[in-house]
């Protein structure tokens, strides 16, 4: 049993060191002010040696970021890309925000709702295939030429307008 011992001391605890260093200059805490090196009487036992002095720049903190606890979870999905984009723009033109909600992104709302509708003079150009996810929707204003371009996503039931691009 003492033999069996005396190899593994002997052959784990080399092999260990290097990732103990690497797990301790991992922690974030910055330089270590000691090394540990092995034994000079050949155990391989692992020894501290006296603390050093780092010449490097001091440790950092940093604060963990901020993650958005709630995801946009459209409330009214929409049989096709075309019904989406023309929910969408059916709110914008009645001024209905709570129908925009239920079928548009929280940014596609508000590039859209951003200027007012042009009344009477918006056509619809079409949609990418509905089978093409994200896809997009163009419509436009006739009498100026401003496109609006409307991206569409597909879940598991239906589609909804995920991004609005307004191009003068």
């Amino acid at each position: 049993m003492a033999l069996v011992s005396s190899l593994l001391t002997r052959s784990l605890v080399p092999l260990a060191l290097p990732l103990l260093l690497m797990v301790g200059c991992a922690s974030g805490n910055g330089p270590r002010s000691s090394v540990i090196t092995t034994a000079p009487d050949g155990t391989g036992s692992p020894r501290p040696t006296t603390p050093t002095t780092s010449t490097g720049p001091p440790p950092t903190t940093s604060r963990p970021m901020s993650v958005p606890t709630t995801a946009y979870s459209p409330v009214a999905l929409q049989a096709s890309p075309d019904a989406a984009a023309a929910a969408l723009i059916d709110a914008w033109a009645t001024g209905n925000r709570p129908e925009a909600v239920s079928v548009a992104t929280p940014a596609a709302r508000q590039a859209l709702f951003a200027g007012p509708y042009p009344a009477g003079q918006i056509e619809a150009r079409g949609c990418t295939a509905a089978s093409t996810s994200p896809g997009t929707c163009t419509y436009a204003d006739l009498a100026t030429g401003t496109l609006y371009e409307i991206g569409v996503l597909h879940l598991a039931g239906g589609w909804y307008v995920s991004s609005v691009t307004v191009e003068s």
